[in-house]
Protein backbone atom coordinates (compact mmCIF):
# COMPACT_ATOMS: atom_id res chain seq x y z
CA UNK A 1 0.00 0.00 0.00
CA UNK A 2 3.03 2.61 0.90
CA UNK A 3 4.51 1.84 -2.16
CA UNK A 4 1.45 2.35 -4.09
CA UNK A 5 0.89 5.57 -2.78
CA UNK A 6 4.25 6.47 -3.83
CA UNK A 7 3.79 5.26 -7.66
CA UNK A 8 6.66 2.82 -7.10
CA UNK A 9 6.16 -0.90 -7.26
CA UNK A 10 9.18 -3.60 -7.10
CA UNK A 11 10.33 -4.56 -10.46
CA UNK A 12 9.29 -8.02 -9.81
CA UNK A 13 5.92 -7.28 -9.95
CA UNK A 14 5.81 -4.92 -12.71
CA UNK A 15 3.85 -6.95 -15.91
CA UNK A 16 3.21 -6.35 -19.59
CA UNK A 17 0.36 -7.29 -21.87
CA UNK A 18 0.42 -9.61 -24.84
CA UNK A 19 -2.11 -7.79 -27.04
CA UNK A 20 -5.18 -9.69 -27.28
CA UNK A 21 -9.42 -9.35 -26.78
CA UNK A 22 -8.94 -10.24 -23.23
CA UNK A 23 -6.15 -7.99 -22.14
CA UNK A 24 -6.65 -4.17 -21.01
CA UNK A 25 -4.16 -1.76 -22.27
CA UNK A 26 -2.45 0.22 -19.81
CA UNK A 27 -3.70 3.76 -19.05
CA UNK A 28 -1.89 7.10 -18.95
CA UNK A 29 0.76 8.05 -21.78
CA UNK A 30 1.80 4.06 -22.57
CA UNK A 31 -1.89 3.06 -23.09
CA UNK A 32 -2.19 6.15 -25.33
CA UNK A 33 1.05 5.17 -27.27
CA UNK A 34 -0.14 1.63 -27.48
CA UNK A 35 -3.73 2.09 -29.02
CA UNK A 36 -1.98 5.10 -31.61
CA UNK A 37 0.32 2.15 -32.53
CA UNK A 38 -2.85 -0.47 -32.94
CA UNK A 39 -4.92 1.60 -34.92
CA UNK A 40 -1.60 2.55 -37.39
CA UNK A 41 -0.93 -1.11 -37.94
CA UNK A 42 -4.88 -1.72 -38.04
CA UNK A 43 -4.52 -4.31 -36.08
CA UNK A 44 -8.25 -5.66 -34.98
CA UNK A 45 -7.81 -7.61 -31.54
CA UNK A 46 -11.21 -9.68 -31.62
CA UNK A 47 -10.50 -10.64 -35.62
CA UNK A 48 -9.41 -14.27 -35.40
CA UNK A 49 -5.89 -14.77 -36.12
CA UNK A 50 -6.02 -17.46 -38.73
CA UNK A 51 -7.88 -18.35 -41.98
CA UNK A 52 -10.96 -19.87 -41.06
CA UNK A 53 -9.73 -22.58 -38.11
CA UNK A 54 -11.58 -19.96 -35.16
CA UNK A 55 -8.23 -19.20 -33.56
CA UNK A 56 -8.24 -15.82 -31.51
CA UNK A 57 -5.63 -13.97 -29.50
CA UNK A 58 -6.91 -13.86 -25.83
CA UNK A 59 -3.75 -12.25 -24.92
CA UNK A 60 -1.91 -12.24 -21.76
CA UNK A 61 0.53 -10.41 -19.42
CA UNK A 62 4.19 -11.47 -18.45
CA UNK A 63 6.39 -10.30 -15.79
CA UNK A 64 8.60 -7.81 -16.94
CA UNK A 65 11.73 -9.58 -14.67
CA UNK A 66 11.24 -13.02 -13.47
CA UNK A 67 13.06 -14.52 -10.58
CA UNK A 68 14.38 -17.56 -10.37
CA UNK A 69 13.17 -19.89 -7.49
CA UNK A 70 14.79 -22.95 -5.71
CA UNK A 71 18.40 -21.87 -6.65
CA UNK A 72 21.45 -24.27 -5.87
CA UNK A 73 24.52 -24.38 -6.89
CA UNK A 74 27.98 -26.53 -7.12
CA UNK A 75 31.07 -26.21 -8.21
CA UNK A 76 32.65 -29.14 -10.02
CA UNK A 77 36.30 -30.31 -10.34
CA UNK A 78 37.53 -31.94 -13.17
CA UNK A 79 40.11 -32.88 -15.06
CA UNK A 80 39.44 -32.25 -18.74
CA UNK A 81 37.39 -30.14 -20.81
CA UNK A 82 35.35 -33.28 -22.73
CA UNK A 83 35.39 -34.96 -19.44
CA UNK A 84 31.45 -35.74 -18.80
CA UNK A 85 31.15 -34.03 -15.50
CA UNK A 86 27.09 -34.21 -15.02
CA UNK A 87 25.13 -37.80 -14.22
CA UNK A 88 22.28 -37.25 -16.82
CA UNK A 89 19.79 -39.59 -15.94
CA UNK A 90 20.55 -41.98 -18.97
CA UNK A 91 23.77 -42.27 -17.40
CA UNK A 92 22.53 -43.08 -13.90
CA UNK A 93 20.24 -45.53 -15.48
CA UNK A 94 23.39 -47.51 -16.38
CA UNK A 95 24.89 -47.18 -12.92
CA UNK A 96 27.65 -44.55 -14.19
CA UNK A 97 28.64 -42.35 -11.15
CA UNK A 98 29.03 -38.51 -11.61
CA UNK A 99 32.41 -37.61 -12.85
CA UNK A 100 34.87 -34.89 -11.57
CA UNK A 101 35.46 -34.85 -7.52
CA UNK A 102 39.12 -33.99 -8.54
CA UNK A 103 41.17 -31.80 -10.56
CA UNK A 104 42.40 -28.60 -11.49
CA UNK A 105 39.19 -27.30 -13.37
CA UNK A 106 36.51 -26.08 -12.14
CA UNK A 107 32.43 -26.34 -13.54
CA UNK A 108 29.52 -24.56 -12.20
CA UNK A 109 26.22 -26.67 -11.68
CA UNK A 110 23.39 -24.98 -11.46
CA UNK A 111 19.71 -25.88 -10.55
CA UNK A 112 16.60 -23.24 -10.29
CA UNK A 113 13.07 -23.17 -11.26
CA UNK A 114 11.52 -20.96 -13.03
CA UNK A 115 7.43 -19.58 -14.32
CA UNK A 116 5.72 -20.45 -17.02
CA UNK A 117 7.20 -18.24 -19.97
CA UNK A 118 10.32 -17.73 -18.33
CA UNK A 119 13.47 -18.95 -19.97
CA UNK A 120 16.42 -20.77 -18.54
CA UNK A 121 18.49 -19.35 -21.40
CA UNK A 122 17.83 -16.12 -20.76
CA UNK A 123 18.31 -16.10 -17.28
CA UNK A 124 21.69 -18.18 -17.53
CA UNK A 125 22.38 -15.14 -19.77
CA UNK A 126 21.74 -12.50 -17.36
CA UNK A 127 24.18 -14.10 -14.58
CA UNK A 128 26.87 -14.85 -16.73
CA UNK A 129 26.57 -11.54 -18.47
CA UNK A 130 27.19 -13.16 -22.04
CA UNK A 131 25.01 -12.77 -25.26
CA UNK A 132 23.44 -15.61 -26.05
CA UNK A 133 22.47 -15.26 -29.99
CA UNK A 134 23.32 -17.67 -32.52
CA UNK A 135 25.92 -15.49 -33.94
CA UNK A 136 27.66 -15.31 -30.68
CA UNK A 137 27.63 -18.81 -29.89
CA UNK A 138 29.11 -19.53 -33.28
CA UNK A 139 31.78 -17.16 -32.61
CA UNK A 140 32.38 -18.71 -29.45
CA UNK A 141 32.49 -21.84 -30.77
CA UNK A 142 35.02 -21.03 -33.42
CA UNK A 143 37.48 -19.24 -30.64
CA UNK A 144 36.89 -22.27 -28.73
CA UNK A 145 37.92 -24.74 -31.31
CA UNK A 146 41.11 -22.46 -32.58
CA UNK A 147 42.53 -22.52 -28.63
Amino acid sequence: AEEAGANRVPIGDVVLPLLGEKVETPGGPAGAAVQNLIERLKIDLFKPIDKGLGFRAYGSYRRLIGMPKDVNYEIVRHHTDDEEILLTDRREMRGERQGGGEGEKCALKIQFSLESAEYATMCLRELTKKESTVLMQKTELKKSSVE
